[in-house]
């Protein structure tokens, strides 16, 4: 783990993803967190919209670079910028920080997934993470693993943690106004998270 330049629990997320081979996805997901949010403001077309598919803030960020990539390669990329109220410079930043780690990876520690080797920026956010049904899944379970035991299971009307303290997600995040839907399953009563203050 000391050899990959994160948080040691982003670091995790990466051993985890190129074990269960989400490496791209996962990589595109912790960049973010160990620099800062692509996301300028909450509200239309943002981290609410982006992250609604999945009720994610990981889900989001990895389909806010991966969307802004393939937008880039096929020229529309401040279109997107502007149309998701993302910051083109923490973008570009978290790019030259996901290709590094993928390059690490691939490098270092023989990854040789498909999604790291044949990776076309083309590939729209939805390509890569909902290309399989399971991809996600295990994208979830790398975190998962990598942030145990950071978890919180929404009961009662708010989110109490594995210590058995009550916690608020972030006001930026999407799901800071989550309610439990009728006839909701468990799974997406649970949320992840790196760090709580």
């Amino acid at each position: 783990l000391a050899a990959i330049p994160l948080h040691p629990m982003s670091s995790k997320a990466l051993l985890f993803a190129a074990l269960f081979g989400v490496l791209l996805p996962v990589t595109a997901a912790v960049a973010f967190l160990n620099l800062k949010s692509p996301f300028t403001r909450r509200g239309e077309g943002g981290r609410d919209v982006l992250g609604e598919i999945r009720s994610s803030d990981h889900y989001a960020t990895a389909a806010a670079y991966l969307g802004w990539r393939a937008a880039v390669a096929g020229g529309q990329g401040d279109d997107f910028v502007q149309r998701h109220a993302l910051s083109r410079d923490t973008l570009e930043t978290g790019d030259q920080l996901v290709r590094s780690l993928l390059q690490m990876m691939v490098e270092s520690y023989g990854y040789d997934g498909d999604d790291a080797a044949a990776w076309s920026e083309f590939w729209t956010a939805e390509a890569i993470l909902e290309s399989k049904p399971q991809t996600w899944t295990l994208c979830k379970a790398a975190l998962c693993a990598a942030f145990l035991p950071n978890f919180a299971h929404f009961s009662g009307g708010k989110w109490i943690s594995d210590a058995n303290e009550e916690m608020q997600c972030h006001a930026s995040s999407c799901n800071q106004d989550y309610r439990v839907q009728a006839g909701s399953n468990c799974p997406d009563d649970w949320l992840v998270f790196c760090d709580s203050m």
